[in-house]
């Protein structure tokens, strides 16, 4: 295992995990495990799950969270902040969440992350798969570098209904050309495997 995915981190702030998922991980508990894997020479992503029970104060100490344990370790390679889709969940049917979180808070998101991890962790990914292509391709001229790559297989999005989930590299590359960026697939590391 080269690297570690960042999933589960939800927000770290156990209030709002208490409330979307019980029973995953504490906060305390992801933000340790991510240090242990940096400690062994193991890169991970960070990544943030808005949209759902919390304040934006919850997610702005989420984001000083990862901060403060990039500059401790310097293992994370991207951030990653992506909304709840909440359409056929519980959360929806008990009222908890009763719309997705929209495309202003993905730029919000991906502005604040680029500002305050300037010279802290060099990629941002713009996350298509829950915002669409339109408002990935938007995130980029926000501040994200990595539109996301191709999936095969989804399971969670796609049990809302909420967009297709599957993305030949043929279409993220002309996508990202119809913005005017250069194109390079990259490995897992960030390094550039080839130029589109």
């Amino acid at each position: 295992m080269d690297s570690l995915p960042g999933a589960g981190a939800e927000i770290l702030e156990d209030e709002v995990k208490a409330q979307i998922s019980p029973l995953k991980i504490k906060s305390h508990e992801w933000l340790r495990i991510m240090e242990e894997a940096h400690k062994l020479n193991i890169k991970s992503s960070a990544t943030m799950m808005y949209g759902t029970t919390e304040t934006e104060e919850q997610r702005a100490i989420h984001i000083m969270k990862i901060a403060d344990l990039q500059e401790k370790t310097g293992g994370f390679m991207a951030f990653i902040p992506w909304s709840f889709e909440p359409n056929k969940t519980r959360m929806q049917a008990e009222g908890k969440v009763k719309y997705p979180a929209g495309g202003l808070n993905l730029l919000k998101m991906i502005s604040v992350a680029r500002i305050m991890y300037h010279d802290l962790i060099d990629h941002l990914q713009s996350s298509w798969l829950t915002n669409g292509i339109g408002m990935a391709q938007l995130a980029l001229n926000y501040g994200a570098d990595d539109f996301g790559g191709t999936l095969i297989g989804e399971e969670v999005v796609t049990a809302t209904g909420a967009r297709s989930t599957e993305l030949s590299s043929h279409k993220i590359i002309s996508s990202i050309k119809q913005i005017g960026f250069q194109v390079a697939e990259r490995d897992n590391f960030y390094r550039t495997v080839k130029n589109c």
